[in-house]
């Protein structure tokens, strides 16, 4: 197969599978919004903009799924079996820049959050914990890696960071503005920014821690099938792998804004959180080890005394 057919053949194949991929999961989508959601007052979307929201979705996933799986053959043809380094850059920076800069903004507007109590409280904090701050945003609806939150589709609060090294990026929904304080927020944004410490290397040393023919077949496709027939029954073990690691990061996190002197912040702001959005506070024990990404609210309150107690 020449190397202009294998780039038709991936496109066509991409295609017919993202397509595919849509229409399935749209009746399942439509009745987690307008049957589930829409039971506890969360779903604020019309079907108009549901349908509008799916025809963006499906497009803008077809041109960046497209553009990924072409840029991906290319750097196999070209790389041979170094490709995995290669694709890996690409898929970080794609994640980390391109989505940020210009995927975003396609369905969303973000704007600067305006000067107040709340933005100083922010920019004060990031400053003491030598955070690198370098835009602060409100988002009124959030398409966030091809799943849509925020006021425009839902009530459901969050806020979440982005960027490259020095110019990181906090997005805090207008959700989370409207149903909480500023002293709840502030404690908010210490949760999300910790994972820049759990992971960076000064913070470790500053607590005294070191450091058909298949020949033929275009590549992509064969990682496509690979990953979907042969790797699938390991995804639940990988799986239990990425909640476990998760939950530690969880933990570390409410653990780092206990130890900073926000342990009853937290306490409060969990409760508020977990009510406003109608989560589960409790589950068993195995099955939410297992699946929950985030611990229930009845363990990271444990461990938030916990952790209190030997602090104190």
């Amino acid at each position: 197969m020449s190397a202009s057919h294998g780039y038709v053949a991936t496109i066509i194949f991409l295609t017919i599978l993202l397509c595919l991929r849509t229409l399935i999961f749209v009746p399942f989508s439509y009745y987690s919004d307008f049957v589930i959601e829409a039971r506890h007052g969360f779903n604020k979307q019309t079907v108009t903009f549901f349908i509008k929201d799916k025809i963006k979705k499906l497009l803008l996933t077809l041109f960046f799924g497209i553009f990924i799986g072409v840029v991906t053959l290319f750097i196999i043809n070209k790389t041979g079996e170094s490709f995995a380094d290669y694709l890996t850059q690409f898929v970080f920076i794609f994640i980390f820049y391109i989505y940020g800069e210009f995927i975003a903004p396609l369905f969303d507007t973000f704007r600067e959050l305006p000067q107040s109590e709340l933005r100083t409280r922010i920019e004060d904090l990031a400053s003491s914990l030598n955070f690198p701050l370098h835009r602060l945003f409100v988002v009124e609806g959030n398409f966030l890696l091809f799943y849509f939150l925020g006021s425009k589709r839902s009530s459901h609060s969050n806020a979440y960071v982005t960027g490259f090294y020095k110019k990181k990026k906090i997005v805090l929904y207008d959700t989370l503005i409207g149903t909480d304080n500023s002293e709840n927020i502030q404690l908010f944004i210490t949760f999300k920014t910790c994972g820049y410490f759990l992971y960076n290397s000064k913070f470790y040393n500053a607590f005294g821690f070191g450091t058909v023919n298949v020949s033929e077949m275009p590549p992509l496709i064969g990682l496509v099938l690979i990953a979907q027939y042969l790797i699938s029954p390991l995804q639940e073990l990988l799986n239990i792998l990425m909640v476990t690691a998760t939950r530690y990061n969880e933990f570390g996190a409410d653990r780092f804004s206990t130890m900073i002197g926000y342990g009853d912040y937290l306490q409060s702001a969990l409760k508020k959180l977990y009510r406003n959005n109608l989560s589960f506070i409790y589950d068993d024990w195995l099955y939410a080890k297992l699946k929950y990404t985030h611990p229930p609210l009845i363990e990271r309150l444990d461990a938030i005394i916990n952790d209190s107690k030997k602090i104190s």
